[in-house]
C-alpha cells in the first residue's frame, strides 16, 4: 500500500482531472463554432465525453485496487471510485461551462437552440410540434438553465456509467492473470 494514496486523493484527483479535460473539451468546441445540436456532433460528443469519463473512472479504480487495497478490490467500491470521479468530473465541468458562457457569452445556448429550431421548421414539423419543442428546450435555453438540468441528470448518468464500467474491471490482480 501505497502511504501518500487515499481513496479520497484518488477520487478528487480523477474527477477534477476529468472534469477540466471536458471543460477544455466545450472550450474548444465553442472556439471553432461547432453547431451543439446538430446529430452528427450529439454524437461524437457523446462518444468523446463518455470516453474521457470511462478512461478516468478506470484509471481511479484501478489505482485504488492496486495503491491501497494492495490488488484485491470488491464490486461494490469500484462502483462507488467510478460513481464519484465521474460525478465530480460531470459536476465541474458543468459548473465551469456555466460560469464561461454566462461570462463570455450569455445568449449563445439561446442562439444555437434558436437555429436548431428553424432547422426543425423547415423540415415540416407543425406549429404545434414546434411550440412544445421550443417550450422544453425554454428551460435549458440559458447558461443556469443548462446547469440546473444537468444537475438533475448528473448523478443517474453517473451511477449508470460507474455500474458497468465495474463489472469490466478486474477485482484482484494477486493471482497470475494481471488483465484489465
Amino acid at each position: 500500500m501505497d502511504s501518500k494514496t487515499t481513496l479520497g486523493k484518488i477520487i478528487i484527483t480523477n474527477g477534477l482531472t476529468t472534469g477540466l479535460i471536458l471543460f477544455v473539451l466545450g472550450i474548444i468546441y465553442y472556439v471553432i463554432g461547432i453547431d451543439f445540436f446538430s446529430y452528427l456532433f450529439m454524437g461524437i460528443n457523446f462518444v468523446l465525453t463518455f470516453g474521457i469519463v470511462i478512461v478516468f473512472m478506470i484509471l481511479g479504480m484501478k489505482s485504488y485496487r492496486d495503491k491501497v487495497l494492495d490488488g484485491k478490490i470488491n464490486y461494490w467500491k469500484k462502483l462507488l471510485v467510478g460513481a464519484l470521479i465521474s460525478l465530480i468530473a460531470l459536476i465541474l465541468s458543468g459548473l465551469l461551462g456555466w460560469v464561461f458562457f454566462e461570462l463570455v457569452d450569455p445568449t449563445y445556448i439561446s442562439g444555437q437552440m434558436e437555429e436548431f429550431m428553424m432547422r426543425m421548421e423547415d423540415m415540416g414539423l407543425s406549429e404545434e410540434q414546434l411550440d412544445s419543442m421550443r417550450e422544453n428546450m425554454d428551460k435549458s435555453s440559458t447558461p443556469m438553465g443548462q446547469l440546473m438540468q444537468n444537475l438533475k441528470t448528473m448523478p443517474i448518468v453517473a451511477l449508470v456509467i460507474s455500474l458497468i464500467v465495474a463489472a469490466f474491471v478486474k477485482n484482484d490482480t494477486t493471482i497470475d492473470n494481471k488483465a484489465f
